[in-house]
């Protein structure tokens, strides 16, 4: 892919945002940082290049290493050399706490990275943190990378269709890099008909500027033509409606209403599901989001857009459900019943089975074949 065979190697190769890698060349990092932009502006690249340029160990910090990254947070590297301890997209992380410990504690230059700086979850890190903003890249900066990439590539395009691309992407240079290359698949030479390639594609809309224009009371026809452009499914835009619905809506006839349509809409979602007949979404669609943005009321009261604490509750249990998943793989053949039904019905007598000492551990374990972890899910 060309993102990765062109992706810059030093610091005076990183696009844009010049006046922030010079000042965090310059930096003394008595602080950590934290750097926030829009996804695509190289945030990632940016911490990468920083530590290549210094001479820096870097390292990335996960929720699987965090223990071992505080030791090396507070210690030099084998050769007495700094080390870049490095958080990245940290409003993704679920132990706040114990990040917000390790950077306040790190003796070494310490960088964490977000595209979402408004969330809640960073208001403690952005206290211990100086925060750093890379800003969008403007369009002739981008176009001026394109044409560094096709001159390399030895392809002519006209100026005018680097232009589209840039504006296309919207200043995120991976995303017109790889629109790049998709245009020049198989040609030397890109011709404006070839434009088309791109524009097939739909432009993919932010589902915050969308939820404005649902909850703003836009017309039917173009929320209906805008839901079609997002890259979230169907079932994830209800979903993100109904998260913050009641708090714009209050608790009135018109949440009532607004829920009306929510429910309605899901009901032929569901047949989507069962029958795969996608005509369906022409009612779904519309119902979502044309039906909530008719029942808003004369004045609402305007919060920040959560994310759906739905999947926030699917991220805590996925542990659960794939451990359910995996016994039920080895044990549903015996009852002559699916895995899922085994996850649904059969756990939970097993687990009170075993509670009352009416099943032995032992015997369980060596009937389904069940590992030391399975066996340790179904007797807690």
């Amino acid at each position: 892919m060309w993102t990765l065979t062109h992706e810059p190697e030093t610091l005076s190769e990183f696009v844009g945002n010049k006046s922030v890698v010079s000042n965090l060349v310059s930096s003394s990092w008595d602080k950590p940082v934290l750097i926030t932009g829009p996804i695509g502006c190289g945030k990632t690249l940016l911490v990468k290049l920083l530590a290549k340029e210094k001479g820096w160990d870097i390292i990335f910090v996960s929720e699987d290493n965090i223990e071992s990254a505080m030791a090396m947070a507070q210690t030099t590297s084998l050769f007495g050399d700094k080390r870049l301890i490095v958080v990245d997209d940290i409003d993704l992380k679920k132990d706040i706490k114990s990040l917000v410990d390790l950077i306040s504690a790190s003796r070494n230059p310490t960088v964490a990275t977000t595209s979402d700086p408004s969330s809640k979850k960073l208001s403690t890190i952005k206290k211990v943190c100086e925060k750093i903003v890379l800003r969008k890249n403007q369009n002739a900066t981008v176009v001026n990378y394109l044409k560094l990439i096709c001159d390399r590539e030895e392809v002519f395009v006209p100026p005018k269709i680097l232009g589209e691309i840039a504006e296309n992407a919207s200043g995120d240079i991976r995303s017109s890099v790889n629109d790049l290359q998709t245009l020049c698949a198989g040609r030397n030479n890109v011709q404006e008909k070839d434009l088309e390639l791109l524009y097939a594609r739909d432009k993919k809309k932010d589902v915050y500027e969308f939820l404005s224009k649902v909850y703003g009371g836009k017309p039917v026809s173009e929320l209906s033509s805008e839901s079609f452009n997002l890259s979230e499914q169907p079932e994830s835009i209800l979903v993100w409606i109904d998260e913050n619905l009641p708090k714009l809506y209050g608790s009135g006839r018109n949440l009532v209403d607004a829920l009306n349509y929510l429910s309605r809409s899901d009901i032929f979602l569901g047949r989507i599901r069962r029958r795969q007949y996608w005509g369906y979404l022409r009612y779904a669609s519309p119902l979502m989001s044309g039906g909530v943005a008719c029942s808003r009321p004369e004045k609402i009261s305007y919060a920040r857009y959560m994310f759906p604490a739905y999947y926030g509750a699917l991220g805590r249990s996925r542990k659960n459900r794939e451990m359910k998943k995996t016994i039920g793989a080895k044990a549903s053949p015996y009852l002559h019943v699916s895995s899922k039904i085994f996850a649904q019905q059969y756990v939970s007598l097993y687990k009170i089975l075993l509670a009352q000492k009416m099943v032995g551990v032992e015997e369980l374990k060596s009937f389904y074949n069940l590992s030391d972890e399975e066996m340790a899910f179904l007797t807690s």
